[in-house]
């Protein structure tokens, strides 16, 4: 569980869906929560400097960094925190296009990080967890049990297996072995559904996710690192569903 959950609000539709999810999380857990806000570079001009106020109704501050977005994150968020951002047209900040300020934020912060699309999530069910490698199939799979066991929803299991040439195929590895062996010996009641398919990973998980309540993914490059692979690019860019990146 993380120590704190950290979560980016500016106020807009975003990051009120972002502020939600991290509430319920936070409460769940019995954590933390902690509400940050990144001031924009022009203050005077900025449209939402005056609606960012204390939240009683969540037993929080706002606490207010200095610009720029991803350092400030990355320098107030610890490695044992979950950080919450929302996604929209817009953004993280008003005026900002998501596909580029996202990504910067989440290739700075060392932590786990949660991104949160402004989606009704009253009629979806089920937790996904995208499978790419034996060395973060265990820990992947546990966040996506985890979250699955705390909703009594099913988790999906998905892998896809493409070969050096990326239009052909090739045999499934030891993840997905592994990832399923975790969760059923952590969570044996845990209704599991396992796809490995030869489709694009991002596109085979985006289908999947597109009803789910949550999409659990590893941290996308080499471990040990904060940057991050094509595959969690393109589904940070296109993002269904809320988007919880495991470290």
């Amino acid at each position: 569980m993380p120590a704190r959950y950290i979560v980016g609000v500016d106020g807009s539709g975003p990051s009120e869906a972002a502020l939600a999810w991290a509430a319920d999380h936070a409460e769940r857990a019995g954590a933390p929560l902690v509400l940050v806000h990144v001031e924009s570079e022009e203050r005077e001009s900025d449209p939402y400097r005056a609606q960012v106020t204390p939240r009683p109704e969540f037993g929080a501050d706002v606490v207010r960094l200095a610009p720029p977005v991803p350092s400030a994150l990355a320098r107030f968020v610890r490695d044992d925190d979950l950080l919450v951002i929302g996604t929209g047209k817009a953004g993280f900040i008003h005026g900002r296009v998501y596909g580029a300020l996202g990504i910067q934020i989440a290739s700075a912060v060392r932590s786990g990080i949660a991104v949160i699309p402004e989606v009704d999530l009253r009629f979806r069910s089920g937790v996904v967890a995208g499978i790419d490698r034996d060395e973060t199939a265990s820990a992947v799979s546990a966040a996506a049990a985890t979250e699955a066991a705390a909703r009594n929803e099913p988790l999906h299991l998905v892998q896809s297996v493409r070969s050096a040439d990326w239009r052909l195929p090739s045999a499934p590895d030891h993840a997905i072995e592994r990832a399923e062996s975790t969760v059923r010996k952590g969570w044996p009641e845990l209704v599991v559904r396992v796809r490995v398919t030869a489709r694009p990973a991002p596109e085979a998980l985006l289908d999947v996710a597109r009803d789910a309540a949550l999409l659990v993914l590893g941290p996308g490059g080499p471990v040990g690192t904060s940057s991050l692979g094509h595959v969690l690019h393109d589904i940070l860019v296109n993002a269904n569903a809320p988007v919880l990146i495991v470290r």
